[in-house]
């Protein structure tokens, strides 16, 4: 039976990474930070230590004795938008994990980045895994730490000095959201809490179908090579429709004028750091809901068998689970 070592292994796509790998019949030693939430696995069949990616020797005793690596955790956070801890998780904790892949003779490492480290195309031209990066205009420590440390990656590759493979998700939704993430959207729209939608959009998929994709890129993925793990491409007011459909609520009638979101948004920041708060929204936001972030996930489908469930499951699903643990009445 062979050993997986998995970081963020309580996170949205860890959580369902752990039950994918689980059902293939992996060992699993999930690392997981000290003080976090990890109530979405720890009933489950696995060992979970505690450590941090920051510091080698919390965990590289652990990892010694895994076949493979899966490193899914990182810091998503995008306020501030410039920050020196995302980077420091991101790029120098990634580092660290891919030193002690090197150093311990681990079979394969499997680093999941963003599908945002490649060009965003639009419905007729949509981003693939050889489009350059376009996204350097948000001005966000998270999108651009992930790219740097995938630039990193793939030389580390090239130098013969990481057996890896990359992939690169789009916008999940699904179960054990803990935080929770994508979920909040569904909440907010299943609460009434979204006014009007922007002329955006973006590439959508099942977190299970993600999950499935990891692994999957785990056992036949090429070493060196990168995948989007993505969906259907989606205006957000098609999404809307879908998710009114999918829950039952009328979707939102409001067009949002770019100009006025971003009076707002100038606004949210301003109040914000009068009252040393996080703001609802600020201006790297509405440039990207503006934005069509579109994908195709055509070369993982082609080479690591990417599933491709229906967006309106992955919606059921994720309402499903906000709903049975409480969340729609935080």
């Amino acid at each position: 039976m062979n050993t997986v070592f998995i970081t963020g292994g309580a996170g949205l796509l860890g959580s369902n990474i752990v039950r994918e790998l689980l059902s293939r019949d992996y060992k699993i030693i999930a690392l997981v930070e000290k003080g976090s939430r990890i109530f979405t696995i720890d009933k489950l069949d696995i060992q979970i230590v505690t450590g941090d990616i920051l510091k080698p020797l919390s965990y590289e005793s652990e990892m010694a004795n895994c076949d493979f690596v899966i490193h899914a955790a990182a810091s998503t956070s995008i306020w501030p938008v410039r920050s020196r801890l995302v980077n420091r998780i991101n790029i120098d904790g990634t580092q660290n994990i891919c030193r002690s892949v090197s150093k311990l003779g681990i079979s394969k490492l499997v680093y999941i980045g963003t599908a945002n480290t490649f060009g965003y195309g639009n419905s007729k031209n949509p981003g693939h895994e050889e489009k350059p990066f376009n996204s350097s205009g948000y001005g966000l420590d998270y999108i651009d730490s992930k790219h740097k440390v995938h630039q990193w990656i793939i030389e580390q590759i090239s130098n013969k000095q990481l057996p890896a493979t990359i992939v690169n998700p789009t916008f999940m939704l699904g179960a054990y959201d803990s935080k929770p993430s994508s979920g909040e959207m569904v909440k907010n729209f299943y609460l009434g809490k979204i006014p009007g939608y922007t002329h955006g959009g973006r590439n959508f998929i099942s977190v299970k179908d993600a999950a499935i994709g990891v692994v999957n890129a785990l056992e036949k993925g090429k070493i060196g090579e990168s995948y989007i793990l993505g969906n259907q491409n989606m205006s957000y007011k098609d999404f809307f429709t879908l998710m009114g459909e999918v829950l039952d609520r009328k979707p939102p009638k409001l067009s949002l004028p770019k100009s006025l979101f971003m009076l707002i948004a100038r606004i949210n920041v301003i109040v914000a750091k009068i009252g040393g708060l996080t703001p609802r929204t600020f201006p790297a936001m509405v440039r990207i809901a503006y934005d069509k972030q579109f994908f195709s996930s055509a070369k993982a489908v082609r080479e690591i068998d990417l599933p491709q469930t229906p967006i309106s499951q992955a919606i059921e699903e994720s309402f499903k689970w906000l709903k049975d643990n409480n969340y729609l009445s935080k």
